[in-house]
Order: structure tokens, then sequence, then C-alpha cells
């Protein structure tokens, strides 16, 4: 069974998809508690089946619209997601992009049935978020690095997963907006300071979508 928090069609606001249509589906667990997450965890709708959750998917875009892209989000998706479910959604998303918050391994099996579906070696379209004061797993291998610029030091990130990643550094959003202006001014300083690293705004937030 999986826990869904929500399921929506809006446009990537944020990382290295930013601006690309696609589907997303929101799990309803996670191992971490982050103050700044906007998951609403109260919500949950069970699936007993992956069948179900790609048909529900697939209702969420407009007639006559291909949409290629499925994002995986949470919550954490690694606490739930497995062969059968990504299978199932490649059947109408053949690209399939997974957010983590990068403590978990892959699970069971899922990496050989990326492979065999052709998505490499299935870290093509994994992005972590690793948080401070966690533990990140050292067998991810992502195609990005998101992180939430609380001041720390940059260069923890880069050592740690090396020169394969993309590097995306993204302010906090907070309620009040003088604040978000000051947030993105400073990350965006940030990344003038340390070119390696991409500047990530939360677009979608900006334009008036999910």
């Amino acid at each position: 069974m999986y826990s869904i928090s929500d399921m929506f069609y809006s446009i990537q606001g944020e990382g290295a998809a930013v601006g690309r249509p696609m589907v997303f589906l929101r799990f309803a667990e996670c191992n971490l508690h982050c103050s700044f997450c906007d998951t609403d965890f109260s919500v949950r709708q069970v699936f007993e089946k992956p069948a179900l959750i790609r048909k529900a998917l697939e209702m969420l875009v407009p007639e006559n619209t291909i949409v290629k892209d499925v994002c995986l989000t949470g919550g954490e998706p690694f606490l739930q997601i497995d062969a059968a479910l990504i299978a199932e959604l490649m059947e109408s998303f053949p690209k399939v992009h997974i957010e983590s918050n990068g403590t978990l391994p892959w699970p069971d099996g899922l990496v050989g049935t990326l492979a065999g579906l052709g998505l490499g070696k299935g870290i093509a379209y994994l992005t972590v978020s690793p948080k401070r004061g966690t533990l990140w797993c050292k067998t991810l291998k992502p195609f990005a690095v998101k992180v939430i610029d609380e001041g720390q030091d940059l260069s923890t990130y880069t050592h740690f997963y090396g020169d394969l990643p993309a590097y995306y550094l993204q302010p906090i959003t907070t309620d009040d907006e003088k604040t978000n202006a000051i947030n993105r001014l400073n990350t965006a300083i940030r990344v003038m300071r340390n070119p390696r690293w991409r500047l990530s705004l939360q677009t979608h937030k900006w334009i008036g979508v999910v």
C-alpha cells in the first residue's frame, strides 16, 4: 500500500527541471521533521495498487496534452516507492524524477528496475536535498543536489557528493515577504561567491501555481 499526501499537475518551480510541466506524487511519510517543510502530513489517501495511482495521475493531465514527466516527492519517497510502482508509472510517464532527503539508500531492486526501463543506472533524475544534522547515504549518486540556504559551509556538500551532481542553493521561504526578499538576495550573493552553485528559487509560488 502507498500513503499519498497529494497529487497534482503543475510546473516544476525549482532545481534542475525548473519550468518543466509534470505531474507530482507527494508521499505522506517522512523520516525527518523539517521546520520549513510544506507537506501536509495530516492529509493521507491510501492506494493499494500502483495501477490506481497511475490512473489517478493520468486524470490530472488536461485533455489532448502529453506529459512525460512525473515527480515523486514527499515526505520521503524512498520509504514507499518500489519497482512495481516505478514500472507502472513509466507506462504513462517515462521520465521519473525523484526528490529525496538523501538519508536512505535506494529501495531493494529499484536501481535494477530503472536500468532495465531505460533510466541508465537509475540516478539521472534523482535530486537529493540533504539537511543539516542528518546522516547522508554514501551510496546515492544524485543528478542534482539542492540545499536550503542556512548559512552553512557549502563545501561540506561538494566534498561528500563530488563532481557528478549539479548543485543548487535555495533561500528559505517564510510567510513574510520582506524576509523572503532578504533571503533571496543573500542566497544570490552566496551563489555569486560560490560559482559552482546555482540559484534555485520557488518560481511556481511567484507565478501562482501549486
